[in-house]
């Protein structure tokens, strides 16, 4: 964000971009999680009027981050009062390469973050397989009734121990995880998956 003000310090645009608040979160539902915070982000530091015009030109062009929108924003600075065209198109641009860097890094961090939740969600069932089968075969073993066997299950592997709504971080956990999925699908990420031979495999086997 540094680059974008310094070059439009050069440009001459410092006094009509800068110094006035941030706009405020797109609501548009057509807007991903990514862009909106990319656009809070590359908007920081330009005047509150031009940034609720870009806004309302992404939301306009469907959230994409296209050659179209490109146009869209050309025109949201060539409105300023005393910016030439060719300060537009370079005020434009330097906005658009920051639009795209940071909703790649914010997209590249989504699918990131989703894999490792359900990475741990396996790990989780993982852990809470293995305590269920030690405990089955040692009462087997150790001919313990029935009984004794349900309470060492319900102490050790059924009091909160194994919690899969820990790996989400209060999220709804079927939505996020339907979420994620699809997220990691779309983007040709493998899900993550118990290994072969562990307890959850030899279950399904």
């Amino acid at each position: 964000m540094k680059v974008f003000t310094s070059v439009l310090c050069l440009f001459g645009l410092i006094t009509v971009l800068t110094g006035c608040a941030t706009p405020g979160p797109l609501v548009n539902s057509s807007i991903t999680p990514e862009v909106r915070n990319a656009i809070a982000y590359c908007s920081a530091g330009i005047a509150s009027e031009t940034g609720l015009k870009i806004e309302a030109a992404i939301v306009e062009n469907g959230g994409k981050i296209d050659t179209v929108l490109h146009d869209k924003i050309t025109g949201v600075f060539a409105s300023i009062p005393g910016v030439t065209e060719a300060n537009a198109v370079a005020s434009q641009k330097l906005y658009m390469d920051c639009l795209d860097k940071k909703t790649s890094q914010e997209k590249t961090s989504s699918i990131e973050a989703c894999h490792a939740k359900l990475a741990c969600e396996i790990d989780t069932m993982q852990q809470f397989c293995n305590c269920r089968t030690i405990i089955t075969e040692m009462t087997i073993e150790k001919g313990y009734s029935d009984s004794f066997g349900d309470k060492m299950l319900k102490e050790r592997c059924y009091s909160g121990q194994y919690d899969l709504r820990e790996c989400w971080n209060g999220e709804d956990v079927n939505m996020a995880r339907a979420s994620c999925t699809v997220l990691l699908q779309s983007n040709g990420r493998e899900l993550p998956k118990a290994m072969t031979g562990t307890c959850l495999t030899k279950q399904k086997d």
